[in-house]
Formats: C-alpha cells, sequence, structure tokens
C-alpha cells in the first residue's frame, strides 16, 4: 500500500467524470508493452464516462448503453467495438464471453481511443474543454 495525494481533479470537482475522462485519457495513450494487469479497471470507468455523457446529451434515453449508442451517426465498427469492450468486462458473469479473453483487454488503448472520439464526435466543445483541463501541455492526437 502506498499514500498519495488526492488527483487534483478529484479535489477540485463534485464528481468523478473529471478524474475519469483523465484516466480513460491517459490508458488511451499507453505504450504497447504496457502491462495489461493496468488496463482491467478501464473498462467499467470507459462505460461509466460514456454513460455519463450520454445522460447528458440523450436525457431521454437512460439505461441500456447499447439503446443509447446504437442511434448515433458513429463508426458501427467502432461502436460494436466499444459496447463489447464495456459489455465484457463491465458485468461480472453476465456476458456470455470468457471474463479473461486476452484480446479484448488488449485492445484497451485503441478502444479507448475509440471512446475519446465518440466523446468528441458528441461535443467537440465539451471535448476540447476536458482535453485542456486533464492534460493541459499535450497535444490532441484522438482521431
Amino acid at each position: 500500500a502506498a499514500i498519495q495525494a488526492l488527483d487534483d481533479l478529484l479535489v477540485q470537482y463534485e464528481s468523478e467524470y473529471h478524474h475519469m475522462f483523465k484516466l480513460v485519457r491517459e490508458a488511451s495513450q499507453a505504450a504497447a508493452d504496457a502491462p495489461m494487469s493496468q488496463f482491467y479497471a478501464l473498462p467499467n470507468m470507459a462505460r461509466r464516462l460514456l454513460e455519463a455523457v450520454l445522460a447528458f446529451k440523450q436525457p431521454g434515453k437512460t439505461g441500456e448503453l447499447y439503446q443509447q449508442i446504437k442511434d448515433i451517426q458513429f463508426d458501427e465498427a467502432k461502436k460494436a467495438r466499444i459496447l463489447r469492450f464495456t459489455n465484457t468486462y463491465s458485468h461480472h458473469g453476465l456476458m456470455p464471453e470468457p471474463v479473461h479473453d486476452l484480446s479484448v483487454i488488449a485492445e484497451t488503448p485503441e478502444v479507448l481511443n475509440d471512446v475519446l472520439a465518440l466523446v468528441k464526435h458528441l461535443d467537440a466543445e465539451h471535448f476540447d474543454s476536458m482535453l485542456k483541463l486533464c492534460s493541459p501541455d499535450q497535444e490532441e492526437v484522438v482521431t
């Protein structure tokens, strides 16, 4: 165990949304040789981030993530990959895919880039503001 200072985004803001965005953004840029063990919490975090964005952007469609994403005009393959990723690792024992499917978890940085691209697609101004807030010295590279 280690004692560390709390992330400034958790101190400055009432919700964890800013912190989740930052962690998803950082993990989307993980090195190719990054240990997969650092990715296991990220599918659930990505799901929660998307649920927060979509609850705001589509207030009448809260609930099932698939229902919220299906009608968004966005790359269908990326939407399917996001749903597979978030569902496989966010529903303990409820999804038919093997729990430790390494091919899914190995795609974490790429899928997180898809998640961020979807957020940007839904609200580019919000995305750019979050990017500046969470990583002020970094150039944007999300496509």
